[in-house]
Parts: C-alpha cells; sequence; structure tokens
C-alpha cells in the first residue's frame, strides 16, 4: 500500500521535474505575480483564522482542486460535505515560488490544527503544500493541496523565495 507520504513526495518530485522541465524557470520575489500568489495564499490563511476553515477552502479551491485524505479526492466538494464546526487550521507561507511564466506557482509552510479555536495548544502540526494556478480572470486558484502531519517546530522561519531569474535570450 502506498502512504501518503509516498504521494506526496511523487507529486512534489513530478511538479518539479514539470516546472523545470519546461523551462518555466522560477524568478526572483520582485515578480509581481509571485507577490499575488502568495498574498492570495495568505487571505485563504486569513480567512480561516478569523471565520472558519470550510469557508476559506471553499472560497480559494478551484472547482476540480484536488486534496489528500486517505488519498486524492475533489477539495471543493469534500469540502463542501463537511459541516461547519469550531476547528481552527492555522498556516503560512514559508517558501513561495512560481513559474516565469507567473501562472503557476507553489506555497510550502507550516500549519497546526486546534480541534477548538478556544484551545490553547495546537492538537496536531504539520506542513503543506499548495499549488497556485491563475485563472482567466488573473485571480491564484489553490489547484493542490496536501498536508503532512509531523512534531511540532518551534523555529520560526521567514518567508523565503526562489532567487534564479529568467533566461533572456542574450544568455549563453
Amino acid at each position: 500500500m502506498i502512504t501518503i507520504q509516498h504521494t506526496v513526495r511523487r507529486i512534489l518530485i513530478t511538479l518539479a521535474g514539470l516546472l523545470v522541465g519546461s523551462g518555466l524557470i522560477a524568478q526572483n520575489s520582485s515578480n509581481p505575480d509571485l507577490q499575488k500568489m502568495v498574498n492570495t495564499e495568505r487571505a485563504f490563511a486569513n480567512l480561516a483564522r478569523k471565520e472558519n476553515t470550510r469557508k476559506a477552502f471553499l472560497t480559494y479551491l478551484s472547482d476540480d482542486a484536488v486534496v489528500f485524505e486517505q488519498g486524492p479526492v475533489n477539495g471543493k466538494k469534500r469540502w463542501e460535505e463537511r459541516p461547519q464546526d469550531d476547528s481552527k487550521l492555522d498556516w503560512d507561507p514559508e517558501f513561495a515560488d512560481i513559474a516565469a511564466s507567473g501562472d503557476l506557482g507553489y506555497t510550502t509552510g507550516p500549519w497546526e490544527y486546534r480541534t477548538h479555536r478556544t484551545d490553547k495548544s495546537p492538537g496536531a502540526h504539520g506542513h503543506f503544500v499548495s499549488v497556485w494556478k491563475k485563472n482567466p480572470d488573473g485571480l491564484f486558484q489553490n489547484i493542490l493541496d496536501i498536508g503532512v502531519n509531523h512534531p511540532h517546530d518551534p523555529e520560526s522561519h521567514p518567508l523565503k523565495t526562489s532567487t534564479i531569474h529568467a533566461r533572456t535570450g542574450n544568455d549563453n
């Protein structure tokens, strides 16, 4: 049986291969599309913090987004089936990158889960990977959302982005 971690690893390797193999070289953090994508991830997390996780996922997932729960499922449908509850999922990106085309990228970072919003300590910790795609209206939508559990990491990690620049026609 394939574990979720194994599946996540295969997806990340495939995504990295697609970004590099198709010539979609990442750009630096001064890229406005990269900043827009990161701002979208942060707005997604803020909506979950201020209102609820269900509403946040239903707002930011594309209609055909994939999430993993015992395997891949349609994220939008899965979150529509969930009742609203008092839980709190909190996250923040610590690394982000985007294709040179500015229409496909990803964010990753730590998350914490509390069964009840008022719980002092999180009941679970981990890291997420969100893959973002710009829609025809120029808005980023989450097309793939993956989270894995692991022990708590008390370190704070500031946001980092790639420093690789897109190649120009003059590069040798």
